[in-house]
């Protein structure tokens, strides 16, 4: 994949997750993104870069800006991160915030494949959004103050979903093995909140839901699936990799501890 066309999937893969994980508050700011979401999920409460400020550039306006967001997150009593990525649509900043003391964390991979080759996928049982929620609050041991806030995310997704289950073998026909989610946003489907039970780990449960996941974004038109994964681990690239995915960027956080 040449550059040009990696870097205009990569313009497409931001803008597609933006739609798919939308925050209650947002703010702009000469082309930063900020993000509020009472403090559920980095994604939804952090600094997020559309593309680069209006002249002038350098360090003295980069200051101007950043003091811009502490103000803006302070007044709404959470931590000022940022969300940065290998993409540099601001040239300069992650330099700027490692010397003002905002450690980096969370290294993200994010990662494409093809979607066409799952379009034959078996599709997942379909859930609305109440249960779903009730059983990945089960499978991640989620809090019910968490679950709250996860349901107001869910809430504002205005594309397609499939809030998908995986029955496990040999159990009662409510015992869930695996769920996750998709959302179609036109030529591309994100995955997103894809967990397995313990008991179910490594029994091909993940692989048949991402697999029918992706097959359901495929048949109604998307050409590409992307998501995101921490990238220590190792056992989930591995899946992802084993099913045609393959990196195209990567992002991390910008914090004070």
């Amino acid at each position: 994949m040449d550059h040009a066309n990696t870097a205009m999937l990569a313009d497409r893969v931001e803008e597609a997750a933006l739609n798919a994980w939308p925050a209650p508050g947002n703010v702009f700011h000469d082309g930063w993104l900020l993000r509020f979401a009472y403090g559920f999920t980095r994604r939804a409460n952090s600094v997020n870069v559309l593309r680069a400020g209006r002249p002038p550039a350098g360090h003295r306006a980069l200051a101007a800006k950043v003091a811009f967001c502490e103000r803006v997150y302070a007044a709404a009593s959470l931590p000022c991160v940022f969300r940065v990525t290998s993409l540099a649509a601001e040239p300069g900043l992650d330099a700027w915030l490692d010397r003002c003391g905002y450690r980096a964390i969370d290294e993200t991979l994010v990662m494409l494949a093809p979607a066409a080759p799952l379009a034959v996928a078996a599709v997942p049982s379909a859930c609305d959004r109440g249960n779903w929620l009730q059983a990945y609050q089960q499978l991640a041991a989620a809090p019910d103050v968490v679950t709250r806030l996860h349901a107001l995310i869910l809430g504002g997704i205005r594309l397609p979903v499939l809030h998908g289950a995986w029955p496990a073998d040999g159990e009662p026909r409510s015992a869930v093995a695996a769920v996750g989610l998709a959302v179609h946003d036109d030529d591309v489907v994100g995955l997103f909140d894809v967990v397995t039970a313990p008991a179910h780990r490594r029994r091909g449960y993940a692989r048949a839901l991402v697999s029918g996941l992706i097959g359901w974004g495929a048949r109604a038109g998307a050409r590409h699936a992307y998501l995101q994964v921490v990238g220590n681990n190792a056992a989930a690239i591995a899946l992802y990799e084993s099913l045609g995915f393959r990196r195209l960027y990567s992002y991390w956080y910008r914090a004070r501890q």
